[in-house]
């Protein structure tokens, strides 16, 4: 996996770009039509925040995998995925959600999926996977 800064013509949100402590994101290309932010988080705490950007399928899906598996290595417990920019997610997708939901729930911890795109929520729902997902709070 390598570590880039994001593009030029990479257009990010207002208010990403940074931790909640301020501290930068680092960016990751994983694969040729995904991109991951991961927000920096101190080493100590089981949390981890991350912003998916692009496609997720299966050339993506090992990298993903990678990425999750480097996270629990760092201790992280609980994975807060925010998936509002993905624009393609299939069945590659889901399984690797599952597995490191179950790889999560075995050491106590869990994934979840905020601001899921409409293409996330709708195939979450269909494979009985809706529970991933974090209502919006009003």
């Amino acid at each position: 996996m390598k570590t880039v800064d994001a593009p030029r013509d990479f257009a990010m949100p207002e208010g990403f770009g940074a931790a909640h402590d301020g501290t930068p994101r680092t960016r990751h290309v994983l694969e040729r039509d995904l991109l991951i932010e991961r927000c920096a988080a101190p080493p100590l705490l089981p949390w981890r925040e991350a912003v998916l950007w692009g496609e997720v399928d299966l050339l993506s899906a090992p990298a993903l995998r990678d990425e999750f598996e480097e996270q629990l290595a760092e201790g992280a417990r609980w994975v807060v995925l925010d998936c509002e920019h993905v624009d393609f997610f299939d069945a590659s997708g889901v399984r690797e959600f599952a597995r490191v939901d179950e790889a999560l729930k075995a050491i106590g911890g869990r994934l979840q999926v905020c601001h899921p795109s409409p293409q996330i929520k709708k195939v979450l729902g269909i494979t009985g996977f809706g529970w991933l997902v974090v209502p919006r709070s009003q």
